[in-house]
């Protein structure tokens, strides 16, 4: 998805596993007659990567996935393989060794003894999504979980949706803030060891609470675990636009991130973004109340996962990238909304980099020396974040980013302000 277009082309989304060859897509079957695809690749349920693929030939659209992913992950494959069965016995054919692969096993013995888990949906006069995405929950392989979905609608379409439809979820009506305060409370309401957050404009993976799970099972000093977020769908030039951008993808390597163990020029513990994000992550319980949930301030701008994945390093905790935890997320359609969603996060980049110097005043040198490293990763044209972008990118959608970034420390501000009135004795 790099160079330059002379015309947008939608892609079908594709699901592609390699043991059996099997395909699965995002939307209806009318999507397989574009005539690209972007697919995800797995071998054992574990991502090995995504591939743009022309679509058109003659035969079974699995093999004709396999021989290209074949193709163009044979090292990936190879290396997967030869990992999986280091210490599987020499005999039996392929698909014997396939059924017992063991990459497996882990999640096998999870689910057999697997923790609570408290899923958190926070949503607001978005009814249609809201199925969605929770239809795609109930679908999970894991049993051992509660939903808790905070809504913040103005009408009560969504609360009917929910009792008429999902009568085991936990509904809590929430009258007063955004994303924030939604959050938050819905963490208060989970009983689980493990809280997951998703959003309302996204579908999970089957393997998605399974993957984060055995994430933070096996790494104690973990507070949480994130995924990667992939397409949804892929039908509008925005939409494209957006994954030029950056998107959510963090890589399909799993990563182990804390101070204990920065990179030499490493823009940690600023730079959260490249951690994950809040549409697909998971807590442990306790480590999220003792650093205090999701910070207020932040709650007209965004962020907030930037701000606890900052405050959770700060703390000397890890955080744990899980490329097997996949959910897959609904990209605005058009360019106003990406203009928007753009300035948005900018927005939010800016308040939470604020922040970091209000919460953390003895960490301002480090980051004023961290600065020109990260400005150049935000916004240099030949940047990691922004190489993929192709001559097509709309320049007034990367002017969002710079306005956004500028009104971020005032937003903050207004933020914690508007906070502290709410919690002064005089506030009625």
């Amino acid at each position: 998805m790099t160079g330059e277009r002379e015309e947008f082309a939608p892609r079908a989304i594709l699901d592609l596993e390699l043991s059996d060859r099997s395909v699965q897509w995002k939307g209806d079957e009318s999507t397989l007659q574009r005539e690209r695809a972007l697919v995800l690749v797995r071998l054992h349920s574990r991502p090995l990567g995504v591939i743009d693929v022309a679509l058109g030939g003659n035969g079974d659209l699995g093999d004709i996935l396999y021989r290209e992913a074949s193709e163009k992950l044979a090292s990936l494959i190879a290396e997967h393989d030869s990992e999986d069965h280091a210490h599987m016995p020499a005999r039996g054919d392929q698909d014997e060794r396939d059924s017992d692969a063991s990459c497996l096993g882990d999640r096998m013995k999870l689910l057999n003894d697997a923790p609570s888990v408290s899923v958190v949906l926070a949503t607001k006069n978005r009814p249609v999504l809201a199925r969605r995405c929770l239809e795609s929950i109930y679908q999970l392989e894991y049993t051992n979980y509660e939903v808790v979905v905070v809504d913040s609608s103005t009408g009560d379409e969504t609360e009917n949706l929910i009792r008429e439809n999902f009568p085991n979820v936990r509904y809590v009506r929430n009258f007063a803030g955004r994303v924030c305060v939604a959050k938050t409370r819905g963490a208060k309401e989970a009983s689980g060891k493990y809280i997951a957050f998703t959003d309302d404009d996204a579908e999970v993976d089957r393997h998605w609470i399974s993957q984060l799970a055995l994430s933070l099972e096996a790494v104690p000093s973990a507070a949480c675990a994130t995924g990667l977020v992939l397409p949804l769908e892929l039908e509008t030039q925005a939409q494209l636009w957006f994954e030029e951008s950056g998107a959510f993808v963090e890589g399909i390597r799993p990563r182990r991130i804390g101070l204990a163990h920065r990179e030499p020029g490493s823009l940690l513990p600023y730079a959260t973004g490249r951690i994950g994000a809040g549409v697909n992550m998971a807590w442990r319980r306790d480590t999220l109340t003792e650093l205090g949930y999701f910070d207020i301030a932040l709650d007209t701008c965004g962020a907030e996962d930037l701000a606890v994945f900052f405050d959770a390093l700060c703390a000397g905790y890890e955080i744990v990238y899980e490329p097997g935890a996949i959910v897959w997320h609904q990209h605005r359609r058009t360019v106003e909304e990406l203009r928007a969603q753009t300035l948005w996060h900018a927005t939010g980049l800016g308040a939470y980099l604020t922040r970091c110097v209000v919460k953390e005043p003895g960490r301002v040198l480090d980051l004023l020396t961290r600065i020109p490293g990260g400005l150049r990763y935000g916004f240099a044209a030949k940047s990691v974040r922004n190489e993929k972008k192709s001559r097509s990118f709309p320049p007034e959608v990367t002017r969002q980013e710079w306005i956004g970034f500028v009104k971020g420390p005032a937003a903050y501000i207004k933020g914690s302000l508007a906070v502290r009135r709410s919690e002064s004795p005089t506030a009625v």
